[in-house]
C-alpha cells in the first residue's frame, strides 16, 4: 500500500469504528497494510487494516486464517513481543484488521542510524529471546526484519511486530495450500533456502531461517544500512545476491562477538548456520578472564609445591618445527608457544605437529612429568572449515593418555566455533589447555584411553 492509498484510507476511516475501536489517525503503512492509532474509551491501540488488493490476491479465506493465527496469540506474551488484542473482519467498513497494543516510537528501519552502538547487543538478544519464545509455542515468525521491529522513542527497547505470516511448525502453511509454494515474507531478509521455498519444514529448518533473519537485522545495526542494499535493483541482482554474495560486515566500534554472530547467521547453507549458531549465541558472552586466571593459579600452585618438595627445576621448552601451511594449524602451534612461554609452570610438551599427516588436525604431546603432576598425554585439535569464504570454522579437542593414540579420535568436545579471528582463537585455546591440565591433575586418569572431558 503506497502513501497515497494509505492517506486515502485514513480519510475514509478517520472517526469511524472498526470493531470496538475508533480510528484517530494514520501511524504508518507498508506494502500489505496501513496502521492507525485508535481508541476505545480511555484505552489506546494500534489497528492494522489490510490492503484490499492483497485480500483479492490471496482470497478472503486465506486472510481470515492468517488473522486467526495472529489472534491465537491473544493472552500470550513476551516482553519483546507486541500484545495482540483483537482481529477479524469488520462488516461496517468491510475491512480485515488486527488490533495491537499501541507502542510509541517508530520501526527500526527508520531509526537504524540513531541506535547507540552499546544498545545493539541487547536489542538482538531481546529479539532472539522473543523468537525463541515463539518456537516454544511451536510457531515461527518468518518475516523478521527492521520494519517489523518497533523501537521505543528513547531507543531503549525493541518489540517484534507483524505476525501476518506466522506459521505453526507442524501444520501446512496457509499460503502453501493446494500444493503451491509461492514466496512469502521479504526477499531482502530471507535465507537462500526460503527464497527458493526449499526450506526444511522441521523445527530445526525453520530455526535456521529465524537465525538468518535475526542475523540480517544485526547486519543492518552494525553497518547502518539495509542488507544487500547495493543489489536492490534490478530484482534479479537481489535474488542472486541472496543466494551467492557473502555480505561484508565490519565496524570497529561494535563488539567483535556481534560481528562474528552476524557472519555466522548469514551463512548460505542452513546446516552450517545451525552448526555455528544456537539460541545461546545471541546472549552477550560471559567474561572468561577470571576463569582463565583461576585455572592458571591452580596449575601454577600445584607445580610450585611439587618443585619445592623435590628440588627440581622447570624443564626446558622444546624447539618448535616449521610453521605448517594451513593458517589455523599454524595459529594453533603459535598459540601453544605463547601459552607455554608465558608460564614457567606450564607442563613441558614434547611435540606439536599435524597428525595424521596432511589431516586437518594437530596433535600436541606431553611427556610424563611427576613434577608437573602430569601423565603421558596427547591433546588433538580437530579442525573443520565450515565455510571458507566466511572464514567459519569449528575446532574440537580430544585427549588421550598416551603419546600415540589410536584412530579414530574419540570423546571430542567443541572449544571454538565461529568466524576465525587469531586473537579470539588464541584466547579460546589458552582456556581449553588450562582446563585440560587442571582436569588431568585432579583426575589422575588411567593410561591408554580417551578422556571424557568434564569441566567445572
Amino acid at each position: 500500500m503506497d502513501s497515497a492509498r494509505a492517506h486515502l484510507l485514513e480519510d475514509q476511516l478517520k472517526g469511524a469504528k472498526i470493531g470496538e475501536w475508533t480510528i484517530v489517525r494514520l501511524i504508518d503503512h507498508g506494502k500489505s497494510a496501513a496502521v492507525f492509532e485508535a481508541t476505545n474509551g480511555a484505552r489506546q491501540a494500534a489497528v492494522k487494516v489490510f490492503d484490499k488488493e492483497l485480500i483479492e490476491r490471496f482470497g478472503d479465506k486465506t486472510q481470515l486464517a492468517r488473522i486467526e493465527r495472529e489472534v491465537s496469540l491473544k493472552g500470550r506474551g513476551h516482553p519483546s513481543m507486541v500484545e495482540i488484542l483483537d482481529g477479524g473482519y469488520d462488516e461496517t467498513t468491510k475491512n480485515h484488521y488486527i488490533v495491537m497494543a499501541f507502542l510509541p516510537g517508530s520501526n527500526l528501519k527508520k531509526r537504524l542510524k540513531d541506535v547507540p552502538v552499546e544498545a545493539i547487543g541487547g536489542f538482538i538478544s531481546d529479539i532472539a529471546a522473543c523468537a525463541e519464545y515463539l518456537e516454544a509455542l511451536d510457531l515461527v515468525h518468518r518475516d523478521i526484519k527492521p520494519e517489523n521491529i518497533q523501537v521505543s522513542e528513547d531507543l531503549q527497547k525493541v518489540t517484534l511486530l507483524d505476525f501476518g505470516v506466522l506459521k505453526p511448525v507442524k501444520e501446512p502453511g496457509i499460503t502453501d495450500m493446494e500444493g503451491l509454494h509461492p514466496f512469502i515474507g521479504t526477499l531482502q531478509y530471507s535465507s537462500p533456502e526460503f527464497l527458493l521455498r526449499e526450506e526444511d519444514g522441521t523445527m530445526e529448518g525453520w530455526r535456521a531461517l529465524t537465525f538468518y533473519q535475526i542475523g540480517a537485522v544485526l547486519h543492518d545495526l552494525i553497518m547502518r544500512e539495509a542488507l544487500f542494499s547495493e543489489y536492490a535493483e534490478p530484482f534479479a541482482r537481489l535474488v542472486n545476491a541472496v543466494q551467492e554474495v557473502a555480505p561484508n560486515i565490519q565496524n570497529s566500534s561494535v563488539p567483535s562477538y556481534l560481528i562474528d554472530l552476524a557472519k555466522m547467521c548469514l551463512l548460505k547453507d542452513p546446516k552450517d548456520r545451525l552448526r555455528m549458531v544456537t539460541w545461546e549465541s545471541f546472549k552477550p558472552p560471559k567474561a572468561t578472564a577470571s576463569g582463565i586466571a583461576g585455572l592458571k593459579e591452580r596449575v601454577i600452585k600445584r607445580v610450585l609445591v611439587e618443585q619445592a618438595g623435590s628440588g627440581t627445576a622447570p624443564e626446558s621448552k622444546p624447539n618448535f618445527g616449521k610453521a605448517l601451511l594451513d593458517e589455523i594449524i599454524t595459529s594453533t602451534k603459535d598459540s601453544v608457544r605463547r601459552v607455554s612461554s608465558e608460564n614457567d609452570q606450564f607442563p613441558p610438551y614434547a611435540t606439536i605437529a599435524r597428525y595424521p599427516r596432511r589431516a586437518p588436525s594437530v596433535k600436541m604431546t606431553f611427556e610424563k612429568s611427576d613434577t608437573h603432576l602430569m601423565p603421558e598425554l596427547s591433546v588433538v585439535f580437530c579442525i573443520e572449515i565450515v565455510d571458507a569464504e566466511a572464514k567459519a570454522v569449528a575446532v574440537d579437542v580430544c585427549v588421550h593418555t598416551s603419546a600415540t593414540p589410536a584412530e579414530p579420535f574419540g570423546q571430542s568436545i567443541p572449544f571454538f566455533s565461529g568466524n576465525y579471528d587469531p586473537s579470539r582463537f588464541h584466547t579460546a585455546l589458552e582456556e581449553i589447555l588450562y582446563k585440560i591440565i587442571d582436569f588431568v591433575q585432579r583426575q589422575t586418569p588411567k593410561s591408554d584411553c580417551w578422556l571424557k572431558l568434564e569441566f567445572k
